[in-house]
């Protein structure tokens, strides 16, 4: 994703034109069904699943946030909880910091607001089919962010399990089980569908 590896951009608004042009290349193959392209996104990943399902509505079929940041996460009063949480074994400010390029804590907070959802417009706009998976508990991304999403614009589909912390794991519900029996079923049946 941008901001990370070997991605040529740091997160930035329009920085989703990274994942348009590999949409570009995957219409150029001959072994693509250009009619049933999907994306998902998980964590961070989910906020570009999100902004393609509105950049790219036109030529995906669906995708899946899955636990993406929305409008809440962006902001200064969130960020300060959410990096005094104990949920990752490295360090979580460093780590969020690098992505955005930023040096210190106040830079790292200005930045990240231009980033929501509501910020760039695209709450409330059309989409393509959506699905919105977390959990309740999430002390990463926060579940409104989820609300958020589901109560504007097109209609979308959600999962939220109610016990589950960040991308909805919790008891009985690890991330392969989530992937496994929501994500890929959901995929699969909205891709098959003419």
């Amino acid at each position: 994703m941008p901001g990370t590896g070997e991605a040529p951009v740091k997160i930035d608004v329009g920085a989703e034109k990274m994942y348009s042009s590999a949409i570009d290349y995957q219409l150029t193959r001959p072994d693509v069904d250009g009619k049933r392209l999907a994306a998902m996104g998980v964590s961070w990943g989910g906020y570009w699943g999100a902004i393609l399902g509105f950049t790219e509505k036109d030529r995906l079929k669906a995708t899946v946030d899955w636990a993406g940041p929305a409008h809440s996460y962006f902001q200064p009063e969130w960020q300060k909880k959410a990096l005094g949480t104990r949920e990752y074994l490295f360090d979580l400010f460093a780590a969020r910091a690098s992505v955005y390029g930023a040096k210190d804590i106040d830079e790292f907070l200005a930045y990240g607001p231009r980033m929501s959802l509501k910020a760039r417009g695209f709450i409330g706009k059309p989409s393509t089919r959506m699905l919105l998976i977390n959990g309740e508990g999430d002390t990463q991304v926060p579940i409104d962010d989820l609300y958020t999403l589901l109560r504007a614009g097109t209609p979308k589909e959600t999962w939220v399990n109610p016990q589950g912390g960040h991308i909805g794991r919790g008891p009985g519900w690890p991330d392969g089980k989530i992937l496994k029996d929501v994500a890929m079923p959901w995929l699969v049946q909205v891709l098959k569908a003419d």
